[in-house]
Formats: C-alpha cells, structure tokens, sequence
C-alpha cells in the first residue's frame, strides 16, 4: 500500500524584491557574447541552458575510477539506454543546454536536477531494483549542488550484472551505475567498499545537470550547436546528449561483505537444536548483509525539489525546506535479495545467522515502525545462501513499517576451522596540518569553519565527529574513540583509509533554496553569492595504510599516518613549507597531505 502524498504548490513570484534586483544585476554580469535574455525559449514548457559553468557543476572523477572489468561475452547483456531520450525534445524529463545561454539561466540544469527514466516529466517513478558488484565509493567530499542538497552525497560504483546492464545509459561511458544518497541520510556502517556485492531498490533518473553534450552543426553555416536556438532557428544536427543514469536516491541498500571473521552467538538466527552443538563464542568465517530501508532520501527525495518551474524567478521563489513530502514509496513492494554463506564446512552443518539492529529510520507523520524480516535457508543449491525478505508492504498490528536497519551475518552450526586474530583499531583523532582556510574569508559574514572525514578498516566505514569548528591547525579527538573489532586470518591484511574535506563557503548554502541562498548575504559585492557558491570544499589528501599477518601491526603505541595528495600540502618537519613534491622540501623530508590519522591497533585480548 503506497502512502498517499500531496503535491506542492510552487510560489509563482519572488517573496523578497531585493531578489529582484539581484538576479537582474547578476544576469547583467554574467559573462556572455550575446545579451541576456529575461525568458528562455521553451519547446512546451521546456527550456534551453548553458553548462552549469560559474555554478559549480559537480566534479567529474570518471578518469580516476578504476575501470570496468570486462564480463563474460556469452552473456546476455542488454542494450543501454539511448541518453537523447532523457532531453524534454525526445520526452523526457531534463532540459538540455544551448552553447549561448549563461548566467543565471543556467540554473535551469538544476530544475529538476533529476529525472525518471521512464515518464520523465512527472515525479512519481516506480522503483527499480539492480545488483552488482562495487567497484569504487566514497563518503562526504563535497562537491554537490547545495539548494538541491541537505548534505553532500555518498556515493558507490557498481559494476552491474549482466541481467541489469539495460540500466545503463550511453552516456554512462564508464560502463558503471553510481548510486547517490545523501549522508546524512544514509549511515555509515552501510556504505559499502570495493569488492562488495550490492542489491539496490531505488530511483532510476537521469542526473539532468551534467549533459555532457556532443556539438552538431547548423544547417547551412555549418556552426557549433547544440540546440536550435544556437542556429537562430535552423536545424541543429548531429547534437548528442551523455546524460547519464543513476540510482539516486536508493529506497533500500543491502551490501553483501564478503567472508570475514566474525561471532554468531546463540539465540539470534536459525532453530534452537540446529545451535546445541556449536560453540558459541568462538569466532568463524561468516558472511554480512549490511541492510538499510528509508524513505528520506534527502533533497533529491522531495516532491518539491523534483518539481519542474516554469521559469527562473518561479524557481528562485520556490521554498521547498524544510523537507516535508519525501516520494519513496517503501510500503508498496518487500526488499528481497539473497546472503550467500561462507565456504561449506567437510562435516555436515546448518546456517546460522544473527541479526544486529541499528537504529529505525523514522517516516513523515508516522510513528517510528520497524519492518520484519523473513530469512529461509536454500542449500540444495551449487552457492548455499540465505534468501532475506524485508516485509515493507505488510502491516504489523495494522501499521505499516517506517523502515528497517540492521546487519545480518551468516555462518555455519560446525564452521570450517579458522586461526582468526581478534584486532581491536581505535580511531582516535585526526592531527591537522593544514586547515586548508583562506586568510580572512572569500566573502564578508561567511566564514566556513570545519571539516568532514570518513575512516574505512577494512571496507567498514565511520564518520568521524567533532571537526565543525577546525580553523586552525592542532589535534582533534574523537571522544571516545571509534572502535572496529575484526577477526583476520593469520594470512590476510589490515587496511586503514581516511580521506574529507574541510569545509569551503559553498557549504554554508546546503539546505536553503536558491532565493535564500542569493539573498542572504551581508557582502556588499552583488556578486558575492556567486563568488560563494564557486567554491569548492577542499581535499587534505588520503591516509592508505595497510598492514600484513600475523601481527597486522599491533602495539600500545599509536600511529600517526600522513595524508598524501590533495591541497594545502606541506613539508614534514617544516610545517609553513608548502609543497607539491618531495623534491620541494628539504633533504631528510617528504611532502605530505594536509592531515595526519591517529590510530592505534591492538590484540583484543591485550588491549
């Protein structure tokens, strides 16, 4: 049973006349070779647009991600979606760009900044469901369109299989689907790493801000075009579109980890008598589903961000937060997906699993409702697995469930024999070298104090707390620390990643519509929202530290491992020496990122 929702009405004219003013002085100024236009040329009720350009499209990381594998040629893999038919002129539901338009006008690219595959132009879209495996993820980096955003998003790469390949468009050139949900949205012990596989519920759009248009030519002046409008009224041909499709947001997650260590322990999974004989306690190789069912999908998943205006005051004018008509329709359909066990013991042996709930996401005007899950065993099959069943569409006590969150792992009765080291890993803090903060601010009364950061050990994710106010250099705490426990065989590695971002202007605009975000500036530069919203959060590099068997590196003692790469590199040893090489600081040094991890690793039964 869907929950029923009300469209919302969008404001026709601006609420502040100093709004007014102010997009008219910075259409003025936008860089153009053509006068601006105050109305764009719409094909029934569409509209042309320029490249996002001075408003900060999102960045492109395609060249840094690692590529496709190839997959088997014998299986059926079916064709991708033609990215044209994501354009309004074919359709759909994203309205593509013409290479004149600029300034404000741009900001069409972002109305919606989504679109449904099918049925493109309304915002209701029935949810599809993919599998695959990751190939690349990452937390908070920045680097999101803030009035359509409460945060940044978290972002996971998979490589689907073949029987979903369809869900690809041409534009999606990595041959990979990205999958986006906000994180504040989406909690981290969820997100997942590469090498996990991945089951996904979700909106299947068309990401409308990035076009990524191949020029054609007009007719007769054999000019540059994109559009129509670009020919002065002759035909545009051979014009393509690269718009590519995504999962954003999903509705429901579940990362399938692969085997790893863990402790199933009596009571949580499987029949009493299938556990007599097992003993409990002791650590086996197990597999996890990590599972997660909401509604908020952030921004992106509100009817009123979502909803097409008719023009550029009209959407300057719409107010769409707080949030308040999320479109996830959770209780129409069950999640379903399969956890497959472990290797199979030699001895004969029962699944056993254990089921660890986190926290119920809430829904709008509903009472916080956890759904029930339905787990049945499938062994007479070549990979043994457990078939879950998240029941979202049925009732309980004639209520239906506002979400699901927990992890469920997998093992066997009698497991297979395994030395496994029980490591504990305490986050402890992070020691910043670099604030990465410009000097006085970019613009009056808005400064931007803060970091973001995300640890993974070993594919498991945690955000760190505490970094809002960092605007100087010095050590930051995590009070407590984070602790990971993991069970590794004598054989296998540890591997600590850290990577954020310290917060730049464009992140005091996340959450507040277009207009506020204009408007609300004490700067007297008219350009100052513009010069704001051009920001970008900065990277302080990454911390990759791997550690091998049998000790994996544990001692008292903690370690301190220096970020490489991004901005705001420095010199070890001489702190105000800036650097982009080894080779720029002085003998017996390194260049290093803008912040240093401290952690310590410990064997559990010593910590």
């Amino acid at each position: 049973m869907r929950k029923s929702v009300r469209a919302r009405a969008a404001p026709s004219r601006l609420a502040l006349p100093k709004w007014t003013f102010l997009v008219s002085l910075l259409i003025s100024c936008a860089p153009s070779s053509e006068s601006q236009a105050p109305a764009l040329e719409r094909p029934a009720s569409a509209a042309s647009v320029a490249s996002v350009g001075d408003l900060r499209p999102e960045p492109d990381d395609d060249d840094n991600r690692p590529a496709v594998m190839m997959q088997n040629a014998s299986a059926a893999v079916a064709p991708a979606v033609d990215s044209d038919l994501a354009s309004v002129f074919r359709g759909g539901g994203c309205y593509p760009p013409a290479i004149t338009t600029a300034g404000l006008d741009q900001l069409i690219l972002v109305d919606p900044e989504w679109a449904p595959v099918e049925n493109g132009r309304v915002v209701e879209s029935t949810p599809v469901l993919v599998h695959g495996t990751v190939v690349d993820s990452h937390g908070d980096r920045g680097g999101d369109f803030p009035a359509t955003h409460v945060q940044n998003d978290q972002n996971t790469f998979i490589r689907l299989d073949n029987a979903d390949s369809g869900r690809l468009a041409t534009g999606n050139t990595d041959g990979l689907l990205d999958l986006e949900w906000e994180v504040g949205a989406f909690p981290d012990w969820a997100w997942a790493s590469p090498g996990d596989r991945l089951v996904a519920l979700g909106r299947w759009i068309f990401d409308c801000g990035h076009p990524n248009p191949v020029l054609g030519t007009c007719s007769g002046s054999g000019q540059p075009c994109i559009l129509s409008t670009d020919c002065g009224g002759a035909a545009c041909n051979g014009a393509h579109f690269g718009y590519r499709t995504e999962i954003h947001p999903p509705q429901a997650v579940a990362v399938l980890r692969p085997p790893q260590g863990a402790v199933i322990r009596s009571g949580s999974g499987g029949e009493d008598k299938e556990r007599a004989d097992r003993d409990d306690g002791e650590p086996q190789l197990a597999t996890r589903a990590d599972v997660f069912v909401s509604e908020f999908g952030g921004a992106v998943g509100d009817r009123c961000i979502l909803t097409h205006r008719n023009s550029i005051p009209e959407l300057i004018g719409a107010e769409c937060f707080p949030l308040s008509d999320p479109v996830a329709p959770i209780n129409d359909v069950d999640f379903s997906f399969d956890l497959p066990l472990p290797p199979r013991p030699r001895r004969a042996s029962k699944p056993v699993w254990a089921i660890t709930p986190h926290t119920t996401p809430g829904a709008h005007d509903r009472a916080t409702l956890g759904a029930e899950v339905a787990i049945t065993p499938v062994l007479n099959v070549a990979e043994p697995h457990l078939a879950v069943t998240v029941r979202m569409s049925h009732a309980i006590a004639g209520r239906l469930p506002t979400g699901f969150a927990a992890s469920i792992t997998a093992g066997w009765q009698r497991p297979r024999e395994e030395e496994l080291k029980h490591l504990r890993v305490f986050i402890e803090g992070i020691e910043v070298r670099n604030p990465l903060k410009p000097p006085g601010g970019l613009v009056v009364g808005r400064s931007a104090p803060g970091w973001r950061a995300q640890v993974a050990v070993n594919g498991s994710w945690r955000q760190l707390s505490g970094l809002q106010d960092i605007k100087t250099a010095g050590f930051v705490a995590q009070s407590p620390p984070l602790v990971i426990d993991l069970f590794l065989a004598r054989g296998g590695a540890l591997r600590i990643q850290a990577d954020g971002a310290s917060s730049a202007c464009v992140d005091t605009m996340f959450g507040q519509s277009i207009g506020d975000n204009l408007s609300g500036f004490d700067d007297p530069d008219p350009s100052a929202p513009i010069i704001c919203l051009n920001t970008v959060a900065q990277d302080p590099g990454t911390v990759d530290a791997w550690f091998s068997g049998p000790r994996f590196g544990a001692r008292h003692a903690p370690y301190q491992t220096l970020s490489l790469g991004g901005q705001g590199q420095l010199c070890t040893g001489q702190k105000t020496l800036a650097c982009t090489r080894n080779a720029d600081c002085p003998a017996g040094e390194t260049c290093a990122g803008a912040f240093a991890l401290q952690y310590r690793i410990v064997e559990a039964d010593s910590d």
